[in-house]
């Protein structure tokens, strides 16, 4: 029985120790002017799928309502926002939301949650402030953070179909698989462009990172490796993509970016991170 109460204390103090972590997180961004949001839970699988062909339709949990459509389990946080707020947008409107939320995918074992913490702007969107913000979330999170840095559509401008496979190929840096997946010229093209692992002013030497100049002074301060070959999970990211890393950690804590593709038909630009709570946590021993 004493065990137990123990057991029930050490709970109790996890809960409490998490909900300081997303509480300072939550006073962070209502202090830069965020809304907090609960997005909705479920997304049409035609609309998901349409702005993300590349995410394979087997991982998603997919749900037939009484209306007559097909509906996937949140399986991505932006886009669940995107739908519900983008086609009420004005011109001029400004949307900055953060979110505590969680999102669903298949795994072999079953259902995946991913919980997590974000944050969204659409609108006039200033890249230069937001990769300070980033700097700003790691020094609120009080953990030595390293910044992963890449630009998809440098990636996709040269490769016309990017399929799954693709993807993998590049993630692992696999010349190998690359070889077989691309034709020659292709993959000439892009070969210079991986296994870059260096800052942006130790790469501008050596290739044409003109995308990235703009961003220099910022990606500076953030201590960011540049790295062309990661590629983001979602098509819609097709600017400045970000992944964040605590120590000892080959997962990222965060990752985000521009989605401007997915906002350009409403003539908006768009930004958002992801903090994975599960990882955050984990680091914090909860």
């Amino acid at each position: 029985m004493k065990g137990l109460t123990v057991m029930f204390q050490e709970k109790i103090k996890q809960l409490q120790d998490k909900n300081l972590i997303i509480d300072a997180l939550h006073s962070f961004f209502k202090g830069n002017g965020f809304t907090r949001i609960e997005p909705e839970l479920m997304n049409r699988t035609t609309a998901f799928i349409t702005s993300n062909p590349s995410v394979s339709e087997d991982k998603l949990i997919q749900l037939q309502l009484r209306d007559g459509y097909s509906y996937v389990l949140r399986p991505d946080i932006t886009t669940s926002i995107l739908e519900t707020y983008l086609p009420l947008m004005n011109d001029n409107d400004q949307l900055q939301v953060c979110y505590q939320a969680s999102s669903y995918r298949q795994s072999e074992t079953g259902l995946k949650t991913f919980p997590q913490y974000g944050y969204e702007v659409v609108g006039q969107v200033n890249i230069q402030n937001q990769l300070k913000m980033l700097l700003n979330i790691s020094k609120k999170l009080k953990k030595e953070m390293v910044f992963v840095v890449s630009y998809p559509s440098f990636m996709t401008s040269r490769i016309s179909t990017m399929n799954p496979k693709i993807k993998e190929a590049l993630s692992l840096q696999s010349t190998t698989s690359l070889k077989t997946l691309l034709d020659n010229k292709t993959y000439e093209d892009i070969l210079p462009y991986l296994n870059l692992k260096g800052t942006f002013e130790d790469l501008q030497n050596e290739l044409d990172l003109s995308v990235l100049k703009p961003y220099q002074k910022e990606l500076g301060q953030l201590s960011a490796i540049i790295d062309l070959s990661v590629m983001p999970p979602y098509d819609y990211y097709s600017g400045l993509y970000i992944q964040g890393y605590m120590k000892g950690y080959h997962t990222p804590v965060l990752f985000g970016g521009s989605y401007d593709g997915r906002t350009g038909q409403y003539q908006k630009q768009a930004f958002g991170v992801s903090i994975s709570l599960e990882m955050l946590l984990k680091e914090f021993n909860l």
